[in-house]
């Protein structure tokens, strides 16, 4: 059975007024973009949507930090993150409640989400549905495809997820 894979990357949901990378205007074009999938999505023709990192940019929540390491203020943080972008979660959830397939794999600007209480936060705003969550820096291989985060290969924008795990 033949599936279609939609890869999107770059997100970067987050950041005041002014300050966010993605704008009103586009957090509803995303969140029309994620209902036509949802709409394509059929049984025997399944779609797959993967987030191929920086899904949401806590370095553009206050205060500013090149890392969150506190679990309770990245959780906060991710909480302004839903509340300025609720139309494209919304769009997310609606998608795995019709039953399409998402994969999400970690950037650079959101490593807080592999922080246990952002992450469940994460997974508790999406909802029930299939959800594959790659926080640990592996590549996902789909068919003939090896997807995986740009910064992996950019020394300025490297994550150490060894040192990161500690």
């Amino acid at each position: 059975m033949s599936q279609r894979v939609f890869v999107i990357s770059d997100l970067h949901l987050g950041g005041e007024a002014g300050f966010e990378m993605i704008t009103a205007e586009g957090r509803g074009r995303l969140s029309r973009f994620i209902q036509s999938i949802a709409a394509q999505h059929r049984p025997e023709h399944p779609c797959h949507l993967v987030i191929n990192g920086d899904i949401v940019d806590f370095l553009a929540e206050q205060p500013f930090s090149a890392f969150t390491s506190d679990d309770a203020l990245a959780e906060k943080k991710l909480e302004r993150v839903f509340s300025g972008s609720a139309e494209v979660w919304d769009a997310l959830r609606a998608l795995l409640q019709a039953g399409v397939e998402l994969s999400l794999l970690l950037g650079n600007h959101d490593l807080e989400l592999s922080l246990p209480s952002p992450r469940r936060l994460l997974l508790q705003r999406l909802g029930p549905g299939r959800i594959d969550f790659s926080y640990d820096n592996q590549a996902l291989p789909m068919g003939g495809l090896l997807i995986e985060h740009g910064n992996r290969y950019d020394a300025w924008n490297m994550v150490d997820h060894n040192e990161l795990r500690q």
